[in-house]
């Protein structure tokens, strides 16, 4: 079977779904998941510009570090 040339790979859809999943618990009080979200961080500096405002959690263990909340929190830091 041979795919289109233009379709996405599988990890690009998984990226897409996360992201989307994510941007839905965090702009959505109402979501079950938003109460797990960490709370807004007041940043009085003009800084660039981040993909959210959250204070960002220190991680302790390695169980945390897979979960799908703080590993979207964590994504595109750099």
């Amino acid at each position: 079977m041979v795919m289109p040339r233009n379709f996405p790979d599988f990890s690009s859809l998984v990226d897409a779904l996360e992201t989307n999943l994510f941007n839905s618990i965090l702009y959505n009080p109402n979501h079950v998941l938003h109460q797990l979200m960490p709370p807004e961080k007041v940043n009085s500096h003009n800084l660039r510009e981040r993909s959210h405002n959250l204070t960002i959690p220190l991680i302790v263990s390695n169980i945390l570090r897979t979960n799908f909340l703080y590993r979207l929190l964590f994504k595109d830091m750099y």
